[in-house]
């Protein structure tokens, strides 16, 4: 059985773990690590997500177009997706 010393000290490992992985994802998202509030967090992840999805999307464009292009030797998108 656990002591409430034991499950203190659980939660205790938890905040710090949770605190670094936080500081990740700030340097990750370029962010500086000054404790933004929580609207500001939501706002960069948001924005974030926003640009990685839009910039997908032309990337998909991208190689769609080029497969569909009679001159490509990947002209079946088939064969694109095969060869990876």
């Amino acid at each position: 059985m656990c002591s409430a010393e034991d499950r203190i000290q659980h939660v205790v490992r938890l905040q710090a773990d949770t605190a670094e992985q936080y500081e990740g994802m700030l340097t990750y998202l370029g962010e500086k690590i000054d404790n933004p509030d929580s609207k500001s967090i939501f706002s960069i992840i948001n924005t974030f997500l926003t640009k990685f999805d839009n910039s997908h999307k032309a990337y998909v464009k991208k190689i769609e177009t080029n497969c569909a292009s009679p001159l490509s030797p990947y002209s079946d998108a088939s064969q694109l997706i095969s060869s990876l």
